[in-house]
């Protein structure tokens, strides 16, 4: 089956909706000098309604702003951007762009001006070094003064150690940043599974973990050739893992099935165990006539039992298991 071109912008944007992978994610890549003036609580997503479409068009990411502990009034905007190619036109014009048009939106709400800080993640396959207009702009140190230059985070999922990529308290995010890294190896999702999904505080009462987990399967379904019911196969070699996402175990099964089938295919499986069970008994009663009666023929059997001639064939031709 031929899978999606492209699903990493929609496993980004549907991760980032999730205030805790946000808030992970600034606590990884921001130093702490930014974080300590930050007040965490007060982080929330902005919603993107004031952009233009052209800006739209390069920026389908997520946005949060925070306030900060020197005034509550100023918002300090982060926007989380993510790469899967390397770019064709400078990322740092792109975001440029974007802030412009949230300084705009804010002068035109009569909001006092914060920072924009840009946290652009790459996970391509070639090589690309961070940019910025200082770097593209000919003879910038002669008119320095004059530039609107400005620094960004910039995380190179490939280029950085899979050690240095975690840090303790980021469940979530070593997850995510393995999966992006990884997109393009499933035999690497398929050999580190147990590793990836470390969720030792999961419970299927958490939201945001339950979310993220039915957003990763999806997401791993979506990337490679891996199989829903090879990935229950995987989930269940790691449930009894005191390290590794854990369930109920009254409503493990349960859980596990909602998170990684539909409705339609639960309603689907169900029907068919009923029908496995309902064969099940038919083939005990052939089996049952069998072993007193071998004598009688399959028709005859098949008509006093009302099964199929064929099963009853197929059933003497394994036996009559005691």
């Amino acid at each position: 089956m031929k899978k999606k071109a492209y699903p990493y912008d929609k496993f980004f944007k549907s991760v980032l909706t999730l205030r805790r992978a946000a808030e992970e994610l600034l606590v990884y890549s921001l130093p702490q000098s930014v974080l300590t003036n930050l007040q965490l609580a007060s982080l929330k997503p902005v919603k993107d309604s004031f952009l233009d479409d052209r800006v739209r068009e390069h920026f389908a990411d997520v946005v949060y702003s925070c306030s900060t502990l020197t005034d509550e009034n100023v918002q300090v905007s982060f926007l989380f951007e993510h790469k899967s190619e390397k770019p064709t036109a400078p990322v740092a014009l792109q975001l440029l762009r974007y802030m412009l048009s949230l300084w705009e939106h804010h002068w035109r709400q009569k909001r006092p001006l914060g920072a924009v800080i840009p946290i652009v993640i790459y996970h391509g396959r070639g090589e690309w070094e961070k940019e910025t207009l200082g770097k593209l702009i000919r003879s910038a140190g002669l008119f320095r003064t004059y530039l609107p230059d400005f620094d960004y985070v910039f995380i190179n999922l490939q280029s950085t150690p899979d050690t240095e990529l975690i840090k303790p308290g980021s469940s979530i995010l070593q997850a995510f940043f393995l999966l992006l890294k990884y997109a393009r190896q499933e035999e690497f999702i398929r050999r580190n599974f147990a590793r990836i999904v470390i969720f030792a505080e999961a419970r299927t009462e958490d939201f945001e973990f339950t979310f993220f987990y039915k957003v990763m399967l999806k997401y791993i379904i979506s990337i490679s050739t891996i199989t829903k019911p090879e990935l229950h196969a995987m989930i269940d070699n790691t449930k009894d893992d005191d390290d590794y996402l854990r369930f109920g175990e009254n409503d493990h099964e349960v859980s596990l099935l909602h998170l990684l089938y539909d409705e339609e295919e639960i309603e689907e499986m169900k029907q068919r165990g009923l029908e496995e069970g309902r064969k099940k008994g038919k083939i005990e009663a052939i089996r049952a006539i069998l072993r007193k009666h071998p004598e009688w023929t399959d028709l005859t059997i098949a008509e006093l039992l009302d099964v199929a001639e064929s099963l009853v064939q197929q059933t003497r031709l394994e036996g009559p298991n005691e």
